[in-house]
Parts: C-alpha cells; structure tokens; sequence
C-alpha cells in the first residue's frame, strides 16, 4: 500500500531568525544601490554644470570687458526731443 508519510527532501522551511536575517540582507544591499545611485546622479549633475560653465581650456582666462563706444562725429537726436532750430 502506499504510504501516507510525504518525502521532505523538497521543502525548506525557514525559522524566524533567518527570516529576519534575509530581511536585513535585502535592507542592506537595497541601502548600497541606492546610495550608489545617489552619489552617481550627483556626479552625473556636477559633470553636466561643470561642462555647461567651461568652454575649453581658455575658460580660466578672464572676460575682457567691451571698450566704450565711440563717439560719432555727428550728434544724434532722439525722436520725441526737439532740437531749436536757429532763426
């Protein structure tokens, strides 16, 4: 006849301390990818400033200011402001 009694070479059955311990496992190696993904998205940020401020190697040298205009020869008026005219 057959037997009632089932083989427990197949099943595992795990006790409260490892339970708990495969849950820190997870909250640990979850904790390292996100903190990778955090300093890599920083860095990732950083490189993208530091790339929009520099232009080259000639980013360091300083901005020159424009000279002042030059003045024109003849004197422009500006449209609402009459000038006398010499009678």
């Amino acid at each position: 006849m057959a037997s009632s009694r089932r083989s427990s070479a197949g099943e595992r059955v795990l006790e409260g301390r490892h339970v708990i311990g495969l849950f820190f496992l997870m909250l640990l190696f979850s904790g390292v990818f996100f903190t990778l993904g955090y300093v890599m998205g920083r860095n990732q940020l950083d490189a993208q400033v530091r790339a929009a401020t520099t232009h080259g190697p000639d980013s360091a040298l300083p901005i020159k200011a424009d000279p002042a205009p030059r003045q024109s020869k003849s004197p422009v008026s500006t449209p609402g402001t009459s000038d006398p005219l010499p009678t």
